[in-house]
């Protein structure tokens, strides 16, 4: 099942993804402090290019999958249930993953026949994930993913 957004919406959908960076970016931006300023700040600036860009073609008439966007709100919901996240990093971290789904999607298709290629382009989007995830997190919850990762990567080399 997909859902279609008529161009006829693109202010709308241009509107509310706006609506929600910026009402999300104040509160919790202050509790990022273990992070270089300029670093959050491009960050910042890269996450809002990529979602607004998502939005727009949204809002011409792409497709959202459903599948992909309920991957993402799940990926949110335990993040939020593991690390207490806020409803307003919940909302990011769906923007996020979303986007990322989105574009490791689209990288498959690009790199369909060269395998490096897609190894090289799937290394960088997570890790550009992993950058903009992390400057949504306090300091404290940042701790607690860490730990949780290397947990996790411990168990898997097992």
């Amino acid at each position: 099942m997909k859902i279609i957004i008529g161009s006829a919406s693109k202010f709308f959908v241009l509107s509310i993804v706006a609506l929600l960076f910026f009402s999300c970016s104040g509160n919790e931006q202050d509790k990022t402090a273990t992070h270089d300023d300029g670093v959050v700040e491009e960050l910042e600036e890269a996450f809002l290019q990529a979602a607004m860009k998502k939005a727009e073609e949204i809002a011409n008439g792409a497709a959202i999958e459903t599948p992909l966007l309920r991957r993402a709100e799940r990926y949110a919901e335990r993040m939020k249930a593991t690390l207490g996240l806020s409803d307003e990093q919940a909302k990011k971290l769906v923007a996020l993953r979303l986007t990322f789904f989105t574009e490791a999607k689209s990288a498959k298709e690009t790199f369909a026949n060269d395998e490096k290629g897609l190894q090289k382009e799937m290394q960088e989007l997570s890790k550009d994930a992993q950058k903009t995830l992390e400057s949504l997190l306090t300091p404290e919850q940042l701790e607690v993913w860490r730990k949780q990762l290397s947990t996790n990567n411990s168990e898997n080399d097992n």
